[in-house]
């Protein structure tokens, strides 16, 4: 099981004129992990998209685009691991 996050922040914090620069991160966490090793980052999906103006959806479609066609086939013929941790 996954867990897609996406985050817009401000890096220079917040200013009475808004907002200067911006970042997105897009953060894809495998919920079946023990909590210990979850959010550790090897074992996440982190993409930063520093941006100096915010994206719109079209934008960010773009990139969604491209983790779609990454897990796909994971989708469609599954997963199978001959080795694992205690299975050598």
């Amino acid at each position: 099981m996954l867990s897609l996050n996406i985050d817009f922040f401000n890096v220079e914090g917040m200013t009475l004129k808004g907002t200067k620069t911006s970042c997105r991160i897009i953060s894809l966490v495998i919920l079946n992990l023990p909590i210990e090793i979850r959010y550790k980052p090897e074992n996440m999906y982190i993409c930063l998209i520093p941006r100096p103006k915010p994206l719109n959806k079209v934008e960010l479609d773009h990139y969604l685009c491209h983790l779609v066609d990454e897990l796909l086939p994971a989708f469609e013929r599954g997963i199978y691991f001959n080795v694992t941790a205690l299975h050598p």
